[in-house]
Order: structure tokens, then sequence, then C-alpha cells
């Protein structure tokens, strides 16, 4: 397989490439897209067809998956939908919804949107979906969570910092 990972073209050379998107965003955002990307390659080769492709196919194959990722990026996940499942307040739906005075506001949140429905699959989905690419992006870290009151955002940090101590707090 060495021979194979031969095939992949450098950062360098793949972020020459993407000079068109250097004005959108920020090279260091830039380089980390196609950090993945080949670590992506890298973990799955047979995905990316690696043996039977040459290194020019590779590259055009690459520039690609960044540039549908690149898009996504700009692209809001949250759509307006429709709730035709007779419940009022679903969560997956965005509980209730805002409302809004306008009769056609283009903002999601002003209807219902697809918080936790996957509109591809029409399953449930995960509402981190919506914020996790853009934070790993700006924060370089593995994963992200988002919540959404001071409990949880002191609870998370507590349990895997202190696992199985006692943290002392204050009481009221």
């Amino acid at each position: 397989m060495s021979k194979e990972f031969a095939k992949i073209p450098s950062v360098d050379e793949l972020l020459k490439k993407l000079t068109k998107y250097q004005s959108e965003i920020d090279r260091v955002y830039l380089k980390k897209l196609v950090e993945q990307t080949l670590e992506n390659i890298r973990f799955k080769p047979l995905r990316w067809h690696l043996p039977e492709r040459d290194r020019s196919q590779i590259t055009v194959a690459i520039i690609s998956d960044i540039e549908r990722k690149i898009s996504d990026l700009f692209q809001p996940s949250l759509r307006r939908v429709v709730n035709a499942t007779g419940v009022i307040l679903h969560t997956g739906l965005g509980r209730a919804p805002l409302g809004d005075r306008r009769t056609h506001s283009p903002d999601p949140l002003s209807a219902y949107c697809n918080l936790e429905v996957d509109l591809k699959s029409g399953r449930r989905g995960d509402r981190l979906e919506h914020v996790v690419p853009l934070l790993q992006l700006l924060t370089r870290a593995e994963d992200a969570v988002v919540v959404n009151d001071n409990a949880e955002a002191v609870l998370l940090p507590s349990n895997s910092l202190a696992a199985r101590k006692e943290v002392v707090g204050c009481r009221r």
C-alpha cells in the first residue's frame, strides 16, 4: 500500500491548486481542510481507489472533494420544512417555530426546520451536524459539542478532567 500512498499529492501542492479559494477562506482553514482530506485517504485508501488511479486522477478527486466541502461550509444546513407529522412541538423540527410577521421569511428559525432530521434519508439526524464542522475547522479540535446551559458547560470538562474524583462546587 505504500506504493499507492506515494501517489498522494503533498499539502503544499494541493494548496497551490486551491489558490482561488484563498480570498474566501483563510489559508489556515484551507490547509486544515486539505489535511483532513489527506487523513481520510490514509485511513480509507480503498474508498479513494488508490490502486487503480494515477497521481493526477487522485489529485483531481482530492480537489473535487475539498471543493465540495468548501461549498457545504458556505451553504446553511438549516432549511425550512413543512411539519406534516401531526406533532405541534416536534423537537426534530425545531420544537416550536419562533414565527415571523413577514409571510415569506427566509430565516429557517421562523418556521419549522430540519434541526434533528436528515433531509437526505428522512430519518432522525443530529442537531450538532449544523455547527460541529465549523467549530472543528475554527478551533482545530477533533470534535466539538454545543450546550445550552451553564450546568452542562461545567459538567462536560469536569467529567473529562476529574473522572472518578470529587469536584467541589459552590451552592447558593
